[in-house]
């Protein structure tokens, strides 16, 4: 329902009370505006295309540097693992007594 007087109505030009009457019946039913533009949302390819290669972009970064802390984690893993058995080796080849020499009794 409009809330204005018959006179003030008419004395606007039309493309006033165009907007006039075009935002009364928004403010009443603020989804008409959402089903009008909800198959340009729907079928709007371009943007969810865009959407989705931005999102695959900050994907695969994210991928890249996650592999590369795989790969770090992995690297160091083994390069202490060896210096490990290399102490190993070492600590055991110290400790060994060459033969002849050991404890008589």
């Amino acid at each position: 329902m409009v809330r204005m007087h018959y006179k003030e109505f008419m004395n606007m030009s039309c493309q006033e009370r165009d907007d006039y009457l075009g935002n009364e019946i928004l403010k009443q039913n603020p989804s008409l505006m959402e089903r009008i533009t909800a198959p340009h949302k729907k079928y709007n390819s371009r943007e969810i295309i865009a959407e989705m290669n931005m999102e695959i972009m900050r994907l695969d970064t994210e991928n890249k540097i996650l592999s590369d802390t795989v790969k770090w984690m992995h690297d160091t893993i083994w390069e202490m693992m060896r210096e490990q058995r290399k102490a190993q080796k070492q600590e055991d080849a110290s400790c060994k007594v060459p033969a002849g020499h050991g404890n008589h009794t």
